[in-house]
């Protein structure tokens, strides 16, 4: 029952004025605020309504009774005045039993998303919400029907501190207003809805130079509606962005070269933002009909165990020196190993970077990335491994929804994050500019409580590269000197040796052909993790390898 009215969530005067509305009831979801004046009401679709101030149908007693006593179910349409607005609004709502929050599950256990019923905010897997979203019907009925992805709307919605409050405390007003304030509004999916993209080629064939045509429009004419950033990919390459658009609609003309794409299929992929932060895509496939050269492998093994010099200020003057590791140096000498042994079968040469400890400082991870980039093909590959401590700076106070993923540097210090660390945007856009495909391997043991996943972050517009993560979010990254690595790590290298059988049955074809690709070597290393975790007196589930995509290329990575 709610405080104002029982059923409805609003009390209101004899002359339909709105008095007070409460938070998260079906007439604040319907856009009720006090101030609001009744002058239409109708009930389950009936014509005429049930009171219509303009041509005198019905009484304001009438609609005050149907408002007292709102059958559940039953559909109840208004139109209202408010204040400072010319025109009448209109909105309708039901009143029905509303949960607090539904939890959505994938079908194979892998994801899931956790959504408040009020408010639309969400707590997510690293893939969830990608399998959930908005269905939206064009106003003209004319155009079809568009699925708007809860992702493209994680700025707004995705909101980790909101969820934690109403599973504690059950109470959707205090989750409202730690979201929106102490007056909060219902958000309008429509005041946010991203803008409208087209992606048109003029071949979907490249034996020549292919013309793309690119052409954002946005849904209305307020400025929040406005595309502010357009970026062209080419499958995990970010190929061309503009930045900082006049309002209005986009078009542009891009010319893509033979030499730019990879043999065979590319994924193209127009992204346009607003400016809330709402993301838009429109794909296509471009073939490049050559045959594909021999791979080259080059990359960069990063593991950090002495954090010495790492430190944070706390308030009685001392530094927060993070703890050494045992095993990251190891676990980058031996990825570098195993992979570096791939030079001449799948790889017609491999160079991958090592660099440990005092070597791994921010500038030297980075520069190395940058030269490595020039080296590369787009059939290339280039594996970064990382293993190290990370950590999750907040932004503007502590919302969790608001933190950054950072890789520290063996120098680390939170109040010099950006100095002395990788934070997830540098990252992210380091390898967005690199030509060929990326797989990065994260093994990083978490300083602190963590609320987000590195395979999700290092992704934030849908885009990246491969990511094989050994944790999820609220976990860290186990290791044991038993066996001398991470245990991610370790499930990893099983993989190029004794368990290369093993990850080698579940290709395309369901039989072993010798290779293994991105999604065998995950599987693989994620059905190892319970039987290492309890061999060492973990709880089995207590570590749960991510990745991204939530379907992984089949590209083979690993030769016999």
């Amino acid at each position: 029952d709610w405080p104002s009215q029982p059923a409805l969530g609003a009390k209101f005067d004899e002359t339909l004025l709105v008095k007070s509305v409460d938070l998260g009831s079906p007439a604040w979801e319907a856009g009720l605020i006090a101030g609001d004046r009744i002058e239409l009401l109708a009930v389950a679709g009936q014509r005429p309504p049930a009171f219509d101030a303009a041509n005198k149908i019905g009484t304001r007693a009438a609609a005050s009774a149907a408002l007292s006593h709102p059958e559940p179910g039953k559909e109840l349409y208004f139109e209202f005045r408010r204040p400072g607005v010319a025109e009448r609004m209109k909105q309708l709502t039901t009143v029905r039993q509303r949960p607090l929050w539904k939890f959505f599950p994938s079908a194979d256990q892998r994801d899931w998303v956790l959504v408040m019923w009020q408010g639309s905010y969400y707590d997510t897997s690293t893939n969830g919400d990608y399998l959930i979203g908005w269905h939206l019907n064009d106003v003209t009925v004319e155009r079809q029907p568009q699925f708007l992805r809860a992702e493209q709307l994680r700025r707004q919605f995705q909101n980790e501190t909101v969820i934690d409050r109403l599973l504690q405390t059950r109470d959707v007003a205090a989750a409202l207003k730690l979201a929106l304030g102490n007056n909060p509004t219902p958000i309008s999916l429509g005041a946010i809805e991203p803008p409208m993209t087209q992606l048109r080629l003029a071949s979907h064939e490249a034996s020549a130079p292919v013309q793309a045509n690119l052409q954002v429009t946005p849904r209305g004419d307020n400025i929040d509606f406005q595309p502010k950033r357009v970026e062209l990919w080419i499958n995990d390459y970010r190929f061309k962005t503009w930045h900082d658009l006049a309002p209005g609609p986009f078009q542009a003309a891009v010319t893509i070269e033979p030499a730019q794409l990879r043999a065979g299929d590319n994924r193209l992929t127009l992204l346009a933002f607003n400016r809330l932060g709402g993301r838009s895509d429109a794909m296509a496939t471009l073939r490049n009909p050559k045959s594909a050269d021999q791979p080259r492998l080059v990359g960069l093994s990063v593991g950090i165990n002495n954090y010495g010099k790492s430190g944070t200020p706390t308030a009685g003057g001392q530094r927060d020196v993070l703890d050494n590791l045992q095993s990251a140096v190891n676990d980058a000498r031996k990825q570098r190993e195993a992979w570096q042994k791939q030079a001449g079968k799948l790889y017609s040469e491999t160079n991958i970077v090592l660099r440990l400890d005092e070597n791994a400082k921010r500038d030297d991870v980075l520069n190395t990335l940058d030269a490595l980039s020039k080296q590369v093909r787009p059939d290339d590959r280039l594996l970064l491994f990382l293993a190290g401590h990370g950590d999750f700076v907040g932004e503007g106070g502590e919302a969790k929804s608001k933190s950054r993923f950072v890789f520290c540097g063996p120098d680390y210090s939170r109040d010099k994050a950006e100095q002395t660390g990788i934070d997830q945007d540098t990252l992210f856009d380091k390898l967005a500019s690199i030509p060929c495909r990326k797989i990065v391997i994260f093994d990083a043991c978490r300083s602190g409580s963590t609320v987000l996943s590195p395979a999700r972050v290092l992704a934030p517009n849908g885009q990246g590269p491969l990511i094989l993560a050994a944790c999820g979010s609220n976990q860290k990254s186990w290791e044991h000197k038993q066996y001398g690595h991470g245990l991610f790590t370790y499930a990893i290298l099983q993989a190029f040796e004794k368990g290369f059988a093993d990850a080698d049955r579940t290709g395309p074809n369901q039989k072993p052909d010798g290779r293994i690709d991105a999604r065998e070597l995950f599987d693989y290393a994620s059905r190892q993790m319970p039987g290492l975790l309890k061999s060492i007196n973990a709880p089995e589930h207590i570590q749960v390898p991510q990745c991204f995509p939530r379907e992984l290329d089949r590209i083979a990575l690993i030769e016999r």
